[in-house]
C-alpha cells in the first residue's frame, strides 16, 4: 500500500490533472463492474464527522441555515467505515458535507481508522486550509492521508497563501491547491437549487441526445453523521436518504429497487423530485455546456 501511496503522490505532483482524473474515472469503472456488477458505483464516500464550518461563504448554504454543530462519534464512524471494508471498498474515502473536517479533534485517528480497515480506498480531506499547520498535516500524513484539497475562499486571511504554500512545498504531492473564484469563473458553482447566488453556475453535460443528465450518484456517495444516504449536495438541508448504511449493508442500500430507479431516471434526463428539478443539472440545462475542467484550477 505504501507503494500506491508513492504513486498517487508522485502522479499529483508531476502528471495533467484531466489525464490523471480521466485515468482514475476509467479504472474505477472497470473495477466496479468486476466487484459490483456496476460500473455506476460512486467512485468517492463521503463521511461526515463534522456538521458545522468556522466560515459562512455567500456561495454555501450554510450562510442561510448554518448547522447546529455536531461531531460524528466513534462508534458510528467505525460502523460506517466496517461497511466500506465489507466491499473492499477501494475509491476516495472524504470527511465532508457543508462542513470543515479539520474541526473534528480525532480526524487523524479516523484517518488512520480509514486506512488501517480498508487499505485498498484512498483517504483525502476538502479543506478551507484555515487550522492546517506543518504539525496537523504530518499527523494526518502519517495516519494514511494520502491527499488535501484545499480551497482558497473569499476573504483570504492574511498569511492564508503563505501558509498553503509552505506546506504544499513541505509536503510534495499531497496538496491540490484549488481557487474558488477560479473555479466560479471556469467552471461555475451550483447554486443549490437558487439558493445561492453565482456569477456563473454549473452546466451539467448532457446525453448523446441532447437530453439532461445527472450523474452525481456514480460520482459520490454522501453518509452523514448519523449514517444516512443523503440524495446529494443540492439536498443540504438532508430532507432525502435512501437508507442508512449503519443499520444496512453498502450493497443492500445501493441495490435498492427505488435508489436504482431514480439513478437510471436521472441519468436518462428524467427528474420527479423538486429539489432534483431545481438543482443546476436541470434548471441550467439547454444553456450552452461549459466543457471546462479543473486541470487550469488544480495545481499541486
Amino acid at each position: 500500500m505504501k507503494l500506491k501511496t508513492t504513486i498517487i503522490r508522485f502522479l499529483t505532483k508531476h502528471a495533467d490533472y484531466q489525464w490523471l482524473r480521466n485515468l482514475y474515472n476509467n479504472f474505477f469503472h472497470v473495477s466496479s463492474w468486476i466487484r459490483y456488477g456496476d460500473p455506476y458505483f460512486p467512485r468517492i464516500v463521503t463521511i461526515e464527522i463534522s456538521s458545522h464550518c468556522n466560515r459562512a461563504c455567500t456561495y454555501c448554504p450554510n450562510v442561510f441555515s448554518p448547522q447546529k454543530p455536531r461531531l460524528i462519534n466513534e462508534e458510528s464512524f467505525r460502523k460506517i467505515v466496517a461497511r466500506l471494508r465489507e466491499i473492499k471498498y477501494n475509491g476516495v474515502v472524504d470527511f465532508i458535507f457543508f462542513s470543515e473536517p479539520t474541526l473534528h479533534p480525532k480526524l487523524a485517528k479516523y484517518v488512520e481508522i480509514v486506512k488501517r480497515e480498508v487499505p485498498w480506498c484512498m483517504p483525502r480531506i476538502s479543506t478551507n486550509g484555515d487550522f492546517l499547520t506543518s504539525d496537523k498535516t504530518k499527523a494526518l500524513v502519517d495516519a494514511g492521508l494520502e491527499r488535501v484539497y484545499v480551497m482558497r475562499h473569499v476573504p483570504t486571511p492574511e498569511g492564508w497563501r503563505e501558509n498553503i504554500d509552505k506546506l504544499a512545498l513541505e509536503f510534495p504531492g499531497v496538496f491540490v491547491k484549488m481557487d474558488i473564484e477560479e473555479v466560479e469563473r471556469t467552471v461555475g458553482l451550483n447554486h443549490y437549487g437558487g439558493l445561492v447566488e453565482a456569477k456563473k453556475v454549473l452546466r451539467a453535460v448532457p446525453n448523446k441526445d441532447g437530453s439532461p443528465s445527472c450523474r452525481i450518484h456514480n460520482h459520490i456517495a454522501q453518509i452523514t453523521i448519523d449514517g444516512d444516504w443523503n440524495l446529494c449536495c443540492t439536498d443540504w438541508a438532508k430532507t432525502i436518504n435512501f437508507g442508512n448504511v449503519i443499520a444496512k449493508p453498502i450493497l443492500d442500500v445501493w441495490n435498492d429497487s427505488l435508489f436504482v430507479n431514480m439513478r437510471k431516471d436521472l441519468r436518462g434526463g428524467k427528474a420527479t423530485l423538486k429539489v432534483c428539478k431545481d438543482c443546476f443539472v436541470f434548471s441550467n440545462h439547454g444553456k450552452e455546456v461549459t466543457d471546462v475542467e479543473y486541470n487550469k484550477t488544480f495545481k499541486s
